[in-house]
């Protein structure tokens, strides 16, 4: 009588099991964890087809080196770092910059959304078109973030690693780790402030036309962020607008998974 395989929520137990040449428990971690690696992966590189690649690369490295992990118990922010280090060598060998500044568009929401869809969208129109409205006014606010804080956010947000995996994954001390994602937050909450007196200002508010077209701007940015804050200073009509413009942290960690295009991409060959 063959022994049962590991409970789903064992995780420690699949590792070890996977750790001894158990590729059926392997394929349990790799349906586990792959939905959140591609979503993970797809939002840092923007790229699908890359995307597609570096998450199959992120689950044969992780095979082949998962008997190398001393502590079984920690095999998820183990994931998310190969999947990090993985996804920064793709952009560095790309020549590309890790960054979220976009092209320019008068409509940043629009081209955000486009390169980072959200499909997991069911139901009637409305709620479809709520969703994607959501999606778009989300990636719009992580714009104003730079690299490393819209990591951090995703990590911690989406997909809610706690402080100590967080310092596994970016290689920091466990209190680092949580100042940072309490810096992030905060980011993103000014950032949220920010777009929207963007989103207004650009219609209403001739001042802050002014302020970002002297500085070459036409798009949400890190830049139109600077700017912004300037003509807060001497623009009462925009202080104000901001202060009753909350942006709760629930809007980003609610968006759905970013879904691979190719069916078969969800699958482990484990025979």
């Amino acid at each position: 009588m063959t022994a049962p395989a590991a409970s789903l929520f064992d995780e420690a137990t699949l590792v070890r099991q996977a750790q001894g040449g158990d590729r059926e428990a392997f394929a349990q971690l790799y349906d586990r964890y792959f939905e959140r690696i591609y979503d993970f992966v797809r939002r840092t590189l923007r790229n699908e087809a890359d995307s597609a690649d570096v998450t199959q690369e992120v689950f044969i490295k992780a095979m082949a080196s998962i008997s190398t992990l001393s502590n079984p118990g920690v095999f998820k922010s183990w994931l998310f770092t190969v999947a990090r280090n993985l996804s920064i060598s793709r952009i560095r060998g790309a020549r590309q910059v890790l960054s979220l500044d976009y092209a320019e568009t008068d409509e940043p929401e629009a081209t955000l959304s486009e390169l980072v869809p959200d499909t997991d969208i069911a139901g009637a129109p409305e709620e479809a078109a709520e969703r994607s409205e959501l999606a778009a006014m989300v990636w719009a606010v992580a714009a104003g973030l730079d690299a490393r804080q819209y990591t951090v956010l995703d990590l911690s947000v989406r997909q809610e690693l706690d402080a100590a995996e967080m310092a596994e994954v970016l290689g920091v001390t466990r209190n680092n780790a949580y100042v940072m994602v309490n810096r992030t937050k905060a980011a993103f909450s000014e950032s949220a402030g920010d777009y929207f007196i963007y989103r207004d200002g650009v219609q209403n508010c001739p001042g802050l036309r002014e302020e970002l077209a002297r500085a070459n701007i036409k798009a949400f940015s890190p830049e139109a962020r600077k700017a912004i804050e300037r003509h807060l200073k001497h623009c009462p009509r925009c202080g104000e607008k901001k202060k009753r413009l909350p942006m709760p942290l629930a809007m980003f960690s609610g968006l759905a998974l970013a879904a691979p295009a190719r069916a078969d991409l969800g699958k482990w060959d484990h025979t």
